[in-house]
């Protein structure tokens, strides 16, 4: 097979994988057995098993001595971790959105604006509202400005996606007031407003979250 061809079949199992990872169709701790992935996915076993070194770098599976592959566990330590990062970082990012956000960006946060108005008048799956979560932040992080924060936060952006999974039910409709709160202060450019409830939002999921570990 051509190295090219190669790299992009391994390439479309690493995103498959890790989709199903993010997704919790593979949940943490599960055996990654090469051979019923390669059968799952209808391929051989090298694309897969290079894919799975991949990850392996990449953080979201680890490699046990005569065990072979399985989903990385976030710890509470790395848990934590990512938080403080994202407090940090995208607490400033929110307050130079706030104060750089063009018209075309303005009229995209508006239309987020919209559907979480709607999410607050009525129940939301998790997935849906992950989706919007997204959109806001990736939103937020376009608008700053500041191409170290955007590299930053996309780097982490698979751990991200890992937490919002967690989520317990009862802090979904509070995850709503809480980016609603963050979207008007962004519309009224006020950029320590826009630092404050992103902050707030940041540090009330990290307490939420903890609580049930």
């Amino acid at each position: 097979m051509p190295r090219k061809t190669s790299q992009g079949l391994t390439k479309k199992i690493y995103d498959e994988i890790k989709k199903r990872i993010i997704d919790h169709d593979f949940r943490p701790g599960m055996h990654l057995k090469e051979s019923w992935l390669a059968e799952l996915l209808k391929t051989s076993r090298t694309p897969v098993r290079e894919a799975l070194r991949q990850m392996e770098t990449d953080g979201l599976v680890i490699k046990e001595p005569n065990k072979g592959f399985s989903v990385g566990q976030m710890s509470i330590e790395e848990f934590y971790e990512v938080c403080v990062v994202r407090e940090k970082l995208e607490g400033h990012a929110a307050k130079l959105a706030a104060q750089k956000i063009s018209d075309k960006e303005m009229r995209a946060l508006n239309k987020i604006f919209e559907t979480y108005k709607r999410f607050s008048q009525k129940e939301v799956s998790i997935s849906i509202l992950n989706k919007s979560d997204d959109q806001l932040h990736q939103l937020i992080l376009q608008s700053c400005g500041n191409q170290t924060i955007q590299r930053i936060l996309q780097s982490l952006r698979d751990k991200i996606w890992q937490i919002r999974r967690r989520a317990p039910p009862p802090r979904l409709q509070k995850s709503v007031r809480e980016h609603l709160r963050i979207i008007k202060t962004i519309k009224n450019r006020d950029g320590c407003g826009a630092e404050k409830a992103m902050i707030g939002h940041l540090r009330a999921m990290k307490e939420d979250f903890h609580k049930q570990w």
